[in-house]
């Protein structure tokens, strides 16, 4: 047993080596990692070459409500862009004092709203903020190198990325490449220690819709239990689908999910919809449309929904006033319906609520077991939307019936103003860094306990 006075000295010298070699490390790593993220030969590293991306099927970015059936045409703001990959894993040299060559002291941030947050789902979960957070940094996803070398974007629904975990990981990959002298880990990500890893990409594209053996377990290995780590995860079937290791095994974790299965649900990014000049909303043609297809969901929900809209309209004579079913002009559907559907699809949301808030319109989300909504205190609060059960969806029916075109306008105009803000991929990356960093009361994204299930 060593005296209090060594274990100190032995804790400091740990701290220094692991600083210095991170320090040596860093101009390595960062260039070790653009060349295995473009997965190519020295001179790619010099001169990356564009990637081709890999097609999906049904599993993950799932063909979108507005795309089914109609051939799954790119509209104008869909175009796929060329596949070079936004990822760089993050140049980890400790941030320092400029010429001092010593890291910069600092406490430790505040862990208690993410510690709030993870109690939800795992009530005596204990965390605290590692003296080698840039190290650790470094080392968590340098661990998964050899699984995600020669990184692309996978491609579904007529658009082949970048998608929420790309622009994740290029917003804030960039930011701390490009961090001013002293900037410490914390003061780009909080408490967390970031794992920025293209998850779908991996899972689709080096799996077939499993991830590489080894990869998870490998991950598994490196993370610390009483470390806080963050991530970003599209999947609906969460971070870790099909790996055989669930999220309680990993309760430290905390998932920013726009599937459906995480923690805190962010949106659901595909290609930005233009801001729609939609038709005055006292001379639209429908009362409610909806522009998917209707087997995409669990429990026949979908098939539920247009019985109800249906039978509705049939009853009150207004069949004229609805629109049920994919069309290739769902754009124009969508600018002549005063209020859009937005079941939720195999996860518990869909591309086509982004879509919807993206064209300034005002989306019904319709859940089965809980609603998945970014923003949920605003999105009620402001009143940009609406969310049911198909318990509540007849009676709701009947609400937005009875709305004066004034009223309908004035909610959409709320959505208009909110859409650069936290719908764009710009606004919902800046959502985040308030969730982490806690700036401006830790921004309008909201926790929620994990749900009992991925799926349904």
């Amino acid at each position: 047993m060593f005296s209090g006075a060594a274990q100190a000295e032995r804790k400091v010298e740990k701290l220094f080596m692991s600083t210095a070699l991170a320090f040596i490390a860093g101009s390595f790593f960062s260039a070790f990692a653009l060349y295995h993220l473009t997965g190519g030969s020295l001179q790619q590293l010099l001169k990356p070459e564009l990637q081709q991306p890999v097609a999906a099927d049904r599993y993950v970015g799932r063909v979108s409500d507005s795309d089914s059936k109609a051939g799954l045409q790119p509209g104008p703001s869909q175009q796929p862009i060329p596949s070079k990959p936004i990822l760089a894993s993050p140049t980890t040299i400790p941030a320092s004092l400029p010429g001092s060559g010593a890291a910069k002291t600092q406490d430790a941030p505040s862990l208690q709203s993410a510690k709030t947050c993870l109690r939800l789902t795992t009530p005596s979960l204990e965390l605290e903020y590692p003296e080698d957070a840039e190290a650790h940094f470094m080392e968590v996803n340098a661990s998964l190198d050899s699984f995600t070398k020669g990184h692309k974007y996978h491609c579904a629904a007529g658009y082949c990325g970048p998608w929420v975990e790309n622009h994740w990981i290029h917003h804030f990959s960039t930011l701390w490449k490009n961090r001013p002298p002293g900037t410490r880990l914390s003061d780009i990500f909080g408490p967390y220690i970031p794992i920025l890893i293209p998850w779908v990409d991996t899972w689709v594209n080096k799996g077939g819709y499993h991830f590489p053996g080894g990869m998870i377990e490998a991950l598994k290995k490196i993370l610390r239990p009483n470390v806080l780590y963050i991530t970003v995860a599209q999947n609906d079937q969460g971070w870790l689908a099909r790996s055989g290791i669930r999220e309680k095994d990993m309760p430290n974790v905390l998932v920013l999910s726009g599937g459906g299965y995480g923690h805190v649900p962010v949106p659901l990014l595909k290609a930005d919809e233009n801001l729609t000049l939609a038709n005055p909303v006292g001379a639209r043609k429908y009362i409610v449309s909806f522009v998917g297809t209707l087997g995409h969901a669990p429990q026949n929900l979908r098939g539920k929904m247009a019985e109800i809209m249906q039978k509705w309209a049939k009853e009150l004579s207004i069949t004229d006033k609805v629109n049920v079913g994919s069309d290739k002009n769902w754009r124009d559907i969508m600018t002549s319906s005063r209020f859009s559907m937005n079941p939720r699809g195999y996860g518990r949301t869909s591309y086509h609520l982004a879509e919807t808030l993206h064209m300034g319109l005002i989306p019904i989300h319709l859940y089965i077991d809980i609603p998945w909504v970014p923003y949920m205190d605003l999105y009620q609060k402001a009143g940009i939307g609406f969310n049911t059960n198909i318990a509540g969806f007849r009676p709701l029916l009947d609400k937005i019936k009875n709305m004066s075109a004034e009223e309908v306008y004035a909610m959409e105009q709320r959505v208009r103003k909110l859409r650069e803000s936290h719908f764009t991929p710009s606004g919902a990356m800046e959502q985040i860094s308030k969730w982490m960093t806690g700036k401006d009361g830790g921004g309008d994204l909201r926790c929620q306990q994990l749900p009992k299930s991925d799926t349904r």
